[in-house]
C-alpha cells in the first residue's frame, strides 16, 4: 500500500511534523536537492482541511529516492517562513513552488497568503493568495525580494471581475533560451474552477500577465473536466511537456495528474493516459497512502531520457506524503509508481 511513497512528515517538534507537499527537485553535481512546503501541528490558523500550506524547507539525497532533511535557519529548521508583518501578502502562510538556479545562487518563487476581511476585493474568501520571490546564495538562507504588485508580491490576483480574481497561485518559473522569464500559474474566476495562465518578464522580478493558456476540458468523461491547477512544464524533445493536477466534473472526487504537450509552451494538446478517465497518474487504491488525491506534480528528465514525476499524495485520513512515479520516456501514457524496498 506504500507504492510511490518516498518522503513523509518530519519528527515531532519539527517545522513539518504535520504535513509535507509540493516537491521541487534540482540535480546538482550528482546530488538531489528538494525544496518543499509543509506545516507543523502548532501552525496558527488552519487554511482548510488537510491543507499543507505553511512554511518551506529543504531535503537532500544521493539518488532522489532516499532523503535527509537539511536544517535551515528558520522556524524549527525551515528555510522560509511567513512574514511577521500582517500587512504583507505572505503573512498567513506560504509555500515555495519553483526554484531557478542563477549565476548568483537561487531564486525561489512562492505562493503567499494574507488574511482579509470577508468582502474585501469583493471576495467571499478569508485569504488572498499572491506570488512572491526570495533569493539565496546557497538554497538554504533566503532573503525576500519586494515586488511591485502590492504588499511585497511580484504577482497578485486580478481585480474583481477579472480572471484569477480569487487567487494567483503556485508559480512555476522557467528561464527561456533568449534570456526572458516565463511563469505558469493558476487562478480561478469562481471557487473550484481553476485554469492555467502565463506571465512573462525580462528580469524575473517585474511580471506582465498574458492570460489563460490551458483550461478545463469540459468533457464530463475526463478527469480534468472541471478544473486544472498546479502544473510543471519542462523542455521535452524539441517542445514542451506539462504535468498538471485536475478535477473531474462531479464534486467530491479528488485530484489526479495528467499530461499535455506543446510546441511553443502556449498552445497545448492533451495526452490521454492509461489511468482513470484519461489521467496519466491516478490516486492509489483504497487503503493506500495516496488513496484520496494526488497533485503538485514536478517533472524531472533523467540522463537516459526517462522521466520522474514527484507529487504529493493524500490518504483518507488527510495525511500527506511525497511520492514518485516513473516513465521510460518512450511511452508517456505509461507511468509506474516507484516500489520501495
Amino acid at each position: 500500500m506504500n507504492a510511490g511513497r518516498i518522503f513523509g512528515p518530519g519528527v515531532a517538534g519539527s517545522w513539518d511534523d504535520a504535513k509535507v507537499s509540493c516537491p521541487v527537485v534540482l540535480v546538482e553535481d550528482g546530488r538531489y536537492r528538494m525544496w518543499y512546503y509543509g506545516r507543523d501541528r502548532e501552525f496558527p490558523g488552519n487554511p482548510g482541511p488537510g491543507s499543507p500550506f505553511g512554511r518551506t524547507g529543504l531535503a537532500e539525497s544521493a539518488d532522489g529516492l532516499h532523503w535527509e532533511r537539511v536544517p535551515g535557519p528558520g522556524y524549527r529548521g525551515s528555510v522560509l517562513d511567513p512574514s511577521e508583518d500582517p500587512d504583507r501578502f505572505d503573512s498567513a502562510f506560504l509555500g515555495g513552488s519553483s526554484i531557478v538556479r542563477t549565476d548568483h545562487g537561487y531564486r525561489l518563487y512562492y505562493l503567499g497568503a494574507r488574511r482579509q476581511p470577508l468582502g474585501e476585493r469583493g471576495s467571499d474568501l478569508d485569504v488572498v493568495i499572491s506570488i512572491g520571490l526570495a533569493e539565496s546564495p546557497d538554497g538554504l538562507r533566503f532573503r525576500k525580494i519586494d515586488g511591485e504588485a502590492g504588499r511585497g508580491a511580484v504577482l497578485s490576483p486580478a481585480m474583481p471581475g477579472g480572471w484569477g480574481e480569487h487567487s494567483t497561485n503556485l508559480p512555476r518559473v522557467l528561464r527561456l533560451s533568449d534570456g526572458s522569464w516565463r511563469m505558469y500559474y493558476h487562478g480561478a474566476d469562481e471557487p473550484g474552477r481553476a485554469a492555467i495562465g502565463v506571465a512573462e518578464s525580462g528580469d524575473g522580478v517585474i511580471w506582465e500577465k498574458r492570460g489563460k493558456v490551458f483550461e478545463p476540458s469540459g468533457d464530463p468523461t475526463r478527469f480534468d473536466a472541471r478544473s486544472v491547477s498546479t502544473r510543471h512544464v519542462i523542455p521535452w524533445q524539441g517542445g514542451w511537456l506539462m504535468a498538471y493536477e485536475a478535477l473531474p466534473a462531479e464534486p467530491g472526487v479528488a485530484f489526479s495528474i495528467g499530461l499535455a504537450t506543446s510546441l511553443d509552451g502556449l498552445r497545448w494538446e492533451r495526452l490521454h493516459g492509461r489511468g482513470e478517465r484519461g489521467a496519466a497518474v491516478a490516486r492509489g487504491e483504497a487503503g493506500s497512502w495516496d488513496e484520496m488525491a494526488i497533485g503538485t506534480p514536478y517533472l524531472l528528465a533523467m540522463p537516459d531520457n526517462s522521466l520522474r514525476l514527484y507529487y504529493v499524495g493524500f490518504s483518507g485520513q488527510i495525511e500527506t506524503a511525497i511520492g514518485l512515479a516513473l516513465c521510460d520516456g518512450q511511452d508517456l501514457t505509461r507511468w509506474d509508481k516507484y516500489e520501495t524496498a
